[in-house]
């Protein structure tokens, strides 16, 4: 019977060595090609992508559509399971809610979710327009990471994108853009009001439930 051939034990550790090395680098090439390839979140000055989404009710939502409704639109992107958009969730509705409508439409994007987003809504108490399933918008925006927060004008216009920092923040940055907005139709305006955090107190009030849910337009 013929002996088979082997290699000598250390020759045998040294290929063994050199294939998991080998492996290794293949990895690390392609983590490296997967995180190059990943977009940049866009930046102000870039046009906004037009997207569709079906609000809880069904109802299409077009962006280029609700963009023409308000100075300004605020894309919120969230998940139940970031502490940092539960803790942000309820103040942004309160920006909302201390905001005219002619000056701003507040939409909260939900992505990678795990857990039903409109129970979680529901239990912080906000009751802001909910997009779930915003994983195809957040793709085009270049969103890595919650919280995020994009600003459109109604020119279709990134006015500010960021991971969303704290409510302060987020009320001087959208604050000083709709004090800064014009306005949107030949009605008398408020006057705007510069003081402060730069937040234009007199174009705010209270709005009403319907008023805070803009009715979208199926084409």
């Amino acid at each position: 019977m013929l002996a088979l051939e082997t290699q000598p034990p250390r020759q045998h550790l040294a290929s063994l060595h050199k294939l998991l090395a080998m492996a290794m680098v293949a990895i690390l090439w392609f983590t490296a090609q997967g995180a190059c390839a990943r977009p940049d979140i866009l930046h102000a000055g870039e046009t906004a992508p037009n997207w569709m989404l079906r609000d809880s009710q069904g109802e299409p939502v077009l962006l280029y559509e609700q963009i023409e409704k308000s100075a300004v639109t605020v894309m919120f992107f969230w998940a139940s399971w970031c502490q940092k958009c539960s803790e942000l969730l309820p103040e942004l509705q309160n920006l909302a809610q201390a905001t005219a409508p002619e000056a701003a439409t507040f939409f909260t994007l939900n992505i990678w979710e795990d857990k039903d987003p409109e129970e979680h809504l529901a239990a912080l108490g906000v009751t802001l327009p909910l997009l779930a399933k915003a994983e195809s918008v957040a793709q085009r925006y270049g969103v890595g990471g919650t919280p995020s927060l994009i600003v459109v004008d109604a020119n279709r216009k990134i006015l500010l994108s960021q991971q969303a920092g704290d409510i302060n923040d987020i009320q001087r940055q959208v604050g000083s853009l709709l004090a800064n907005s014009p306005p949107q139709s030949s009605a008398t305006a408020p006057t705007a009001d510069n003081t402060d955090s730069g937040i234009a107190a007199k174009r705010y009030h209270t709005p009403t439930a319907t008023s805070m849910t803009p009715e979208p337009q199926p084409r």
